[in-house]
C-alpha cells in the first residue's frame, strides 16, 4: 500500500496555492520505487503510467537505473494518483519551467582529475582566481544552473541548454577561456554567496605540493528554490544535482560532496527519500563517493518540543508562536513513536482567537474536502503511514501565509496557537512524541519573506509539553552513510551556541565531528571568498563547518595511489579524520567523535584580507545567525 503525503493532502485543500508547477501545469516530486527505477521508467515506455517523465539523468549513464531505487519525476496534476498505484512512496517537491527539454541520453564525464568536489549551493563564482589551475584555466569544470532561464550574463550563448538533464542551463569551461569566462557571470553580482564562499573553503587554492588539483562540479540550486525558506521544497533538485555531479566527474574520480542545506521538521530516523536516496548511492559506489551536511543551526530556534503522555497525564497542550508579516506557510510536523496505537490519539488546534479544528482522530484530515481553497488558512492532517518516513504515523499541522496574499486569499492569524493531544485510552506506560517547527526564516541577502515560528517553553509546567534544544538537527543528515558535520568557535573550543545535534529518532546520535564555524567570540564565522577577487567575507553557521571536512576527505583520496579511482568509505574517512580531532565527550551529543583543529590561513582568502586592513578598510564582519541556504542544514 503506497505511503501518502500530508504536504500533498494540504496542497488539494489549498488547491496548489503553495506549490510550485512548471510551465506545463506539472508538480516535481522525489520519489523510491518498489522495484527499480529502471522498471519504473519501463512502465513509463508501455503507456502503463501516463503524465509522468523521468529527467535523463535516471535513463542511463554512470548510475545504472537497474540498481537504484531513488529518482525524481515531473507529473501532470490529474496523474498523481496514478504514480501513487506504482510506487512505494513519493513527495512534492518543486517543478522548474522548461521540462520540456527534449530528452536526451547523459553526456558523461567533463572532469580529468582523479578527484572532483561537488558543491551543491547557490551562485558560484567559477571564475574567481582562488579556483585556477596550474593551467591556467578554472578546476570548476562545469556548473548547472537549475533555473528555466539561462543567467542573465554579458554572453548568454554560453549557457547552453541542458538536453540531457531535462531543465536548467550548463556552462563548460573547458570551451571558455581566458577573462571570457567572467562574462558568463549574471549581469548584476552581488558583492558574496553563499556558495562561492562554501565553493572556497572546500576547492579554494589546492596546495602546490599536491599531486593534482581537485576539479569542482558546481550546481546552482534555482532562485525559486531557494526562496522557499523551508527548503523542503529543494529536495528533488538536490537528488538530481548529486546524479549530474556523479555523472561529470566520470567513473575514474573519487567524488566529495557538499550540501550546505537542511531543513528543521521531519522524521529524524534517516528514513526520508533524500536520505535513503544519498544512501543508497554511497553504497552502490563503493568508495567513490563521500557526502558532507551540516548539523544545522536550529539549537537555539525553539523548534522541537516533546510530549509526554501516560495514564496520570492523558493530554499535553503546546503552545506555538506565529510571527505576523510571514509571507510563507508555517508547518509543525509531530511524530508518533514506531508501534504506538495512534487509534489512542486525538489532536485538537486552537488559532489565536478561539477558532478551533476540534478533537480529530487518526485518519481525519481538516478542514474537510470541499471547503473552499480561501477558507482553508490552517489545517490538521492525522495518517498513520505517511511518505516522509515509515517508522510512525504523523501529524501535520500546516498554516496559510500570515500576510502577501492578495484580496479574499486565506490567510492565518499571527499569535498563540495551541496544539492539544490527547490519549483516549488509559496508559501505564509514558509515550514520548516529538514536534518539529519547520524552517521559516529569511536566506542573507534575499528578500524578507519568512519569519521563523517558535514553540514557547513551559519551564517543566504540567500539562505543558518542553521545548527541548536537544534534537535540533538538520533533517536531511540522519542517514546512515553521510558524514555531518557540526560547528564550533575555534579560539575557545566551545560548540557553537547555534549548532545542532542529537538524539534523534534513528541510529544516529548527533554529529560525526566538528569543524570551527567561527574564529572566536569577537570575530564571527570563516574568512573565504566573496565574488570579487579583490573581496572576502566572513560568514559562520554549521553550512561552513562542512566544506573543510570535505576539504579534508578530497585531500586524502588524492593521496591515494594505485590504479582506478580513489576510494574511502565513509567509516575509513572518519576514522582518518578522529586522529586530528581533540575534545571527544561521550555525554555530550553535539561533539560527535570531536573537534577538527582550525586551518592555518589560506592565502587565497587571507591575503586578499590583510591587503584589505594594510589599505585602512575593514574586512566584513557579518554574523549570520542561519546561513545555510534552503534546499536544499
Amino acid at each position: 500500500m503506497p505511503m501518502p503525503d500530508p504536504y500533498l493532502r494540504w496542497a488539494q485543500l489549498t488547491d496548489y496555492r503553495d506549490v510550485t508547477c512548471d510551465a506545463q501545469g506539472r508538480v516535481g516530486v522525489i520519489v523510491e520505487c518498489d522495484g527499480s527505477v529502471a522498471q519504473l521508467q519501463q512502465k513509463i515506455a508501455d503507456g502503463r503510467l501516463r503524465g509522468v517523465q523521468l529527467p535523463a539523468l535516471y535513463r542511463g549513464g554512470a548510475i545504472d537505473p537497474r540498481r537504484i531505487r531513488c529518482c525524481t519525476a515531473w507529473v501532470e496534476r490529474k496523474h498523481l494518483q496514478d504514480l501513487a498505484g506504482q510506487v512505494k512512496r513519493f513527495k512534492l517537491g518543486m517543478a522548474v519551467d522548461g521540462h520540456a527539454l527534449p530528452p536526451s541520453p547523459p553526456r558523461g564525464a567533463r572532469c580529468s582529475a582523479r578527484v572532483v568536489i561537488g558543491v551543491i549551493d547557490d551562485f558560484v563564482a567559477f571564475a574567481h582566481p582562488v579556483f585556477v589551475g596550474a593551467d591556467g584555466a578554472s578546476r570548476v569544470r562545469c556548473v548547472w544552473s537549475q533555473d528555466a532561464t539561462a543567467p542573465a550574463s554579458r554572453c548568454p550563448h554560453l549557457w547552453r541548454p541542458a538536453q540531457d538533464l531535462g531543465y536548467g542551463h550548463e556552462l563548460d569551461t573547458g570551451a571558455v577561456h581566458g577573462r571570457a569566462l567572467s562574462e558568463a557571470y549574471p549581469a548584476v553580482m552581488p558583492r558574496a554567496t553563499h556558495g562561492t564562499h562554501v565553493a572556497d573553503l572546500a576547492a579554494g587554492r589546492w596546495p602546490a605540493g599536491a599531486r593534482q588539483a581537485a576539479d569542482v562540479v558546481a550546481v546552482h540550486l534555482p532562485r525559486r528554490g531557494l526562496e522557499d525558506t523551508s527548503g523542503s521544497a529543494l529536495k528533488m533538485q538536490a537528488l538530481d544535482a548529486l546524479h549530474y555531479i556523479i555523472e561529470r566527474a566520470g567513473p575514474q574520480a573519487g567524488v566529495v560532496v557538499n550540501l550546505s542545506c537542511g531543513t528543521m521538521a521531519g522524521a529524524h530516523d534517516g528514513g526520508s527519500i533524500l536520505e535513503c536516496a544519498i544512501d543508497e548511492l554511497i553504497s552502490l559506489l563503493d568508495g567513490r563517493l563521500n557526502v558532507v551536511l551540516p548539523a544545522g543551526n536550529s539549537y537555539e530556534a525553539r523548534g522541537h518540543a516533546v510530549f509526554t503522555l501516560d495514564g496520570s497525564c492523558r493530554t499535553q497542550t503546546l503552545w506555538w508562536q506565529v510571527l505576523p508579516d510571514d509571507a510563507t506557510p508555517s508547518f509543525v510536523e509531530i511524530w508518533l513513536p514506531k508501534g504506538y496505537a495512534a487509534s489512542r490519539l486525538s489532536v485538537k488546534v486552537d488559532d489565536p482567537f478561539g477558532r478551533t479544528s476540534g478533537w480529530r482522530g487518526i485518519g481525519a484530515v481538516f478542514p474537510p474536502a470541499g471547503t473552499p481553497p480561501s477558507r482553508a488558512d490552517f489545517g490538521v492532517i492525522f495518517l498513520g503511514q505517511v511518505a516522509d518516513s515509515p517508522n510512525g504515523p504523523m501529524v501535520l499541522v500546516a498554516l496559510a501565509p500570515t500576510a502577501g496574499r492578495p484580496p479574499g486569499a486565506a490567510r492565518a492569524s499571527a499569535g498563540r496557537w495551541q496544539i492539544a493531544l490527547r490519549d483516549d485510552a488509559a496508559a501505564d506506560n509514558k509515550v514520548e512524541l516529538h514536534a518539529w517547527i519547520e524552517r521559516d526564516d529569511s536566506l542573507p541577502g534575499r528578500p524578507q519573506r519568512g519569519r521563523q515560528s517558535f514553540f514557547i517553553d513551559a519551564g517543566g509546567e504540567s500539562g505543558r509539553a518542553t521545548v527541548r534544544a536537544a534534537g535540533s538537527f538538520n533533517a536531511i543528515a540522519n542517514g546512515r552513510q553521510t558524514i555531518v558535520v557540526g560547528g564550533y568557535v575555534a579560539s575557545t573550543g566551545a560548540v557553537a551556541r547555534y549548532s545542532g545535534g542529537g538524539p534523534t529518532r534513528g541510529e544516529r546520535t548527533g554529529p560525526s565531528l566538528l569543524a570551527p564555524s567561527e574564529d572566536s567570540p569577537t570575530q564571527p564565522g570563516r574568512i573565504a571568498a566573496a565574488t570579487s577577487a579583490a573581496d572576502s567575507v566572513r560568514m559562520n553557521g554549521t553550512s561552513v563547518a562542512a566544506p573543510q571536512v570535505a576539504r579534508l576527505i578530497a585531500s586524502r583520496l588524492a593521496q591515494r595511489g594505485g590504479k582506478g579511482p580513489p576510494r574511502l568509505t565513509p567509516q575509513e574517512c572518519l576514522d582518518g579524520l578522529v586522529p586530528l580531532a581533540r575534545g571527544k565527550d561521550g555525554h555530550d551529543p553535539r561533539l560527535g567523535r570531536g573537534l577538527l583543529p582550525p586551518g592555518g590561513r589560506r592565502t587565497t582568502t587571507a591575503t586578499a584580507t590583510d591587503a584589505t586592513a594594510r589599505a585602512g578598510r575593514r574586512a566584513p564582519r557579518r554574523r549570520r545567525r542561519a546561513p545555510d541556504p534552503s534546499s536544499a542544514g
